[in-house]
């Protein structure tokens, strides 16, 4: 039986879109949207192996290789209890507070000089505001020369308020404001002070509600 086979889910969502096709519709949709249809599923075939998708079709019929009615009736319910499953963990995950999703948080590997160099640069900063912060992404050696490009995760939303904040403990210790633009849900502040650092700090609540993205380079 199909059931008892491990079905790769991925897949099972590629051949369901073809089979929508025929499932929820008739004639009609052997034209135009036949064709879109297997547009899309040759998409999801490149991006998942590399290869064209076979012809709707071969997908479909009582040839061989094709899926009988049996087949196609148990592939649309297994596409249910995925889309179902997949629909609880959006739910979940939604559910959970700033809080939980920061120290769920697995914070990124450092090599080199960045997390001394970032704590001596922002963290001070940065937890005088949201009292604590994870490093979940780096770069080191950023621009060529000494510096770093971090994304740091907080245990709160990033708001307009919190982040004008920040960039204000670095106008504060002398750095002067060469750009900025703040919106309700985003914004980017460019410091540089007389020794050359230029400091770039932004954030985007519309990708990540709780990071803030830090660069940091030495004008040489």
């Amino acid at each position: 039986m199909l059931m008892e086979k491990k079905i790769n889910k991925k897949t099972t969502t590629v051949v369901i879109i073809v089979l929508a096709v025929v499932i929820i519709a008739g004639g009609a949709y052997y034209g135009f949207n036949r064709w879109r249809q297997q547009r899309l599923v040759n998409d999801y075939y490149q991006a998942i192996y590399g290869t064209v998708a076979p012809g709707i079709g071969g997908l479909l019929g009582s040839g061989a290789g094709g899926l009988s009615a049996e087949t196609i009736g148990e592939l649309v319910n297994l596409q249910a209890e995925f889309d179902a499953e997949e629909a609880a963990n959006e739910a979940e995950e939604m559910a959970k507070t700033p809080a939980q999703k920061y120290n769920e948080a697995e914070e990124a590997y450092l090599s080199g000089n960045t997390s001394p160099l970032f704590d001596q640069v922002a963290r001070s900063d940065v937890e005088a505001i949201y009292k604590k912060c994870k490093i979940i992404a780096s770069t080191f050696g950023y621009f060529g020369g000494e510096g770093f490009a971090v994304q740091v995760m907080v245990p709160e939303k990033v708001t307009a308020e919190s982040f004008d904040k920040l960039a204000q403990r670095f106008t504060d210790q002398g750095y002067i404001s060469t750009y900025g633009e703040i919106t309700a849900d985003s914004g980017m502040v460019m410091l540089e002070n007389t020794e050359g650092v230029s400091l770039t700090i932004n954030f985007d609540t519309t990708s990540d509600e709780q990071g803030i993205t830090i660069m940091y380079y030495v004008n040489e």
